[in-house]
């Protein structure tokens, strides 16, 4: 065993060790992704329900769970990356796990909690195999320690980071590097909701009527933590455990962590028309009425979407997690596009010229509003057809996430759905008592009529709470873990 192994944090929630990461290239060329030894998490994260029932995978891998993880270097560089694939060396090493709980540690439980079997091999020769196999599965003459495929383990990898995750980590071509780790899949739910201080906690956010920014976390009634001081808040964003602002002198800046923690620029003054931020991507309109994205850590570079002058609306959906993140974005003749996946590939467009006053997207589905002021929604791939929700001049405003569906309609009442595109929408509001809403996960964020600030949360029968007064609540905003 070394001094670089062993865990970083013992804290209640996702746990973290340092490990040893090596570099691959992914199936999909350019995929910002990593690998770790247990194939029922790459399954999971994939949503390959076939492969978990094949594979034997116990139940505690549900599709829900946030499977990626957040890697950082030494050097203070650092990523959140999605899980895709298997390995290295191994294909059932949840090393990370303990050996009991809902994923329990499958193979190699005689290791300690956080050291991977490939580590162990390469420096203790752990499950040490006379005439180990080499790579092409020919024997190698020698005796060391081996892989559960009595391959000799030639270096003590505990994660695989994909050609591109490497780089935005700021490895070089086949540079490899010890590296801290946390599993965000381990978190226990039941610790996340009851800590506003939390960074994985749920928020809500909101621009109060003296046009300040405040964030709270965890539960609907703790307290709300000022972001910017009054008059200084025009837009105010929330993306996991990302805050997304512009100033008043028109500057776009993100944190991303505690609530205390400091902004980072984005955009300088004057430069930020419109921001939007997912928990691993930014996306602004900057003064020129171009669209930009960025992906990974916030020192990240921005990648052109749109050219100057040719975004006047941009959304993005999803997360690192499960499904592809899309862009969603109106251009200047009001067609609207969305593109998934790497922020290079091309749009495909949903709406044609003049047909388009808003898209929103999530990481599975679209909602438009069209030029007659219909709203329409598509589920599933970007080719997909639409399916009207409602109809022409029938739409103020509108939500979307996986499962559920939100529209403030023509009188300014609110309606929500969940589940099927098909189902019937729930009246919340009566007409004329909604000005905007929000959705995140099982929460609902609402302003009324008369300017006050409410959020719901379970069922959609169950009750508003309200977070700010009657005429001071200018936006609202929601993210969750």
């Amino acid at each position: 065993m070394t001094a670089n192994a062993g865990p970083v944090t013992a804290q209640a929630g996702p746990i973290s060790f340092r490990v040893y990461a090596t570099q691959y290239a992914p199936n999909t060329p350019g995929s910002v992704e990593v690998a770790v030894p247990d194939q029922c998490v790459k399954f999971a994260s994939l949503r390959n329900t076939a492969a978990l029932a094949q594979n034997q995978c116990p139940a505690g891998y549900p599709l829900g769970l946030d499977y990626s993880v957040d890697i950082s270097r030494d050097t203070g560089q650092s990523a959140r990356v999605q899980v895709k694939d298997v390995g290295p060396w191994n294909l059932n090493d949840n090393y990370w796990d303990p050996p009991s709980g809902p994923r329990p540690r499958r193979n190699f439980i005689d290791l300690p909690q956080g050291r991977p079997e490939a580590q162990a091999a390469f420096y203790d020769s752990y499950n040490a195999k006379a005439n180990c196999l080499n790579l092409d599965g020919t024997p190698s003459g020698r005796t060391a320690g081996a892989d559960a495929m009595n391959r000799c383990v030639l270096n003590p990898a505990g994660i695989d980071l994909s050609l591109a995750a490497a780089s935005q980590l700021g490895l070089g071509a086949g540079q490899n590097d010890w590296v801290n780790v946390t599993f965000r899949w381990e978190a226990d739910p039941a610790t996340l909701t009851n800590d506003p201080d939390d960074v994985r906690a749920p928020r809500v956010g909101v621009i109060n009527g003296c046009s300040g920014g405040y964030v709270k976390g965890g539960p609907l009634t703790s307290a709300f933590r000022q972001q910017l001081n009054c008059g200084d808040a025009k837009a105010l964003k929330l993306g996991g455990s990302r805050v997304a602002v512009i100033n008043a002198c028109g500057g776009a800046y993100v944190k991303d962590g505690a609530l205390s923690g400091p902004f980072t620029s984005m955009l300088n003054c004057n430069d930020g028309k419109a921001i939007e931020v997912s928990p691993d991507r930014v996306a602004v309109i900057n003064g020129c009425g171009g669209a930009y994205v960025k992906e990974g850590v916030l020192s990240a570079p921005f990648r052109q979407q749109l050219n100057c002058g040719d975004a006047r609306m941009v959304s993005l959906g999803g997360s690192s997690v499960g499904l592809p993140q899309r862009v969603g974005v109106v251009n200047s003749c009001g067609g609207a596009y969305v593109k998934e996946g790497a922020l290079t590939n091309p749009f495909i467009q949903q709406l044609n010229c003049n047909d388009a006053f808003a898209v929103v997207v999530s990481s599975n589905r679209v909602g438009v509003i069209s030029g007659c002021g219909a709203f329409y929604v598509k589920e599933g791939p970007l080719s997909a057809p639409f399916h009207l929700q409602t109809g022409c001049g029938d739409v103020r405003s509108i939500a979307v996430t996986n499962d559920r569906v939100a529209v403030i309609n023509g009188c300014g009442a609110l309606y929500v759905k969940e589940g099927a595109l098909g189902n019937p929408f729930r009246q919340q509001t009566g007409c004329n008592d909604a000005q905007a809403v929000a959705l995140a996960g099982e929460r609902v964020g609402l302003i009324s009529g008369c300017g006050a600030a409410y959020v719901k949360e379970g069922p959609l029968s169950s009750g508003f709470r309200q977070q700010l007064g009657c005429g001071d609540a200018r936006a609202i905003s929601l993210s969750t873990f």
